[in-house]
């Protein structure tokens, strides 16, 4: 954990707060290579490759990460600059913004809510790669099919851990004061995209159980006339650095017409 703060106080607050999320996920995380990196300001890098939206994200770490735009007070701490080549010490980074940080609510949601996706890779990788495949759809196939974020269920599911969490460490009614201000924030800029969400995680019941198999199938089941896209976007992800394949048969027909293979 690194927290980033000229202020004692606020370092030590923030760390504490961080480390009872933590413990809301057990023994789950113990054997995880996992830095957890709370800025004190917002990265501009981000915000560009992100979006101005973007509130704290996770990234898998590899021997072949690229680590453009990416601030060298951060990747100091991700690897030693000292070493003959950059080997990095982590296989997984959340950063949280500085504006993030400054609500307890907001950080205590948005750690939860990266950390429930580090679960997802170390119990779930094959559900979690099929899953980041809907971010890569055209933008013209995503809005014809009407697909939201809250529709993929890896983000549904981290959505859920993060209220249910948020509402046992701050009550109930901090967490709706929250999401209430988020919505009138997004009123006020006339955000569409993020007043649907809130809206979604307001209306959220964390006490319903979700199965993530069967969720991310129905979803592939919504695009079962697009294949063709999915296989563009697999073959485009093989050209990076951190591509992990994804069995395309296992979540939708094949073009032979085909089942998929549960």
């Amino acid at each position: 954990m690194k927290v980033k703060s000229q202020d004692s106080a606020v370092k030590k607050q923030r760390e504490e707060q961080a480390q009872r999320v933590l413990d809301e996920f057990g023994d789950v995380l113990s054997d995880c290579r996992l830095l957890c990196f709370f800025d004190d300001e917002d990265c501009q890098e981000f915000k560009v490759i992100m979006g101005r939206a973007n509130r704290g994200f996770l990234r898998t770490i590899t021997d072949s990460t690229s680590f453009v735009s990416w601030p060298e007070y951060i990747t100091d701490v991700v690897g030693d600059p000292a070493s003959f080549g950059f080997k990095p010490l982590f296989g997984h980074v959340i950063y949280l913004y500085g504006s993030t940080c400054a609500n307890r609510v907001g950080m205590t949601m948005t750690f939860a809510h990266e950390l429930q996706h580090v679960v997802q890779s170390i119990q779930m990788r094959e559900l979690l790669n099929a899953n980041n495949l809907f971010r890569e759809l055209p933008e013209k196939l995503i809005q014809s099919v009407g697909l939201r974020w809250s529709d993929i269920p890896t983000e549904r599911e981290a959505r859920a851990v993060a209220k249910k969490i948020a509402v046992t460490l701050h009550g109930s009614e901090a967490v709706k004061e929250f999401l209430a201000q988020r919505a009138a924030q997004a009123s006020i800029t006339a955000d569409p995209i993020e007043l649907a969400d809130v809206g979604f995680i307001q209306e959220l019941d964390t006490s319903m159980l979700y199965d993530l198999r069967h969720e991310t199938l129905a979803l592939f089941g919504r695009f079962k006339n697009h294949r063709s896209e999915f296989e563009a976007v697999i073959e485009w992800l093989k050209s990076g650095p951190d591509f992990e394949p994804v069995d395309l048969d296992s979540f939708m027909p094949r073009l032979d017409g085909g089942p998929p293979r549960i």
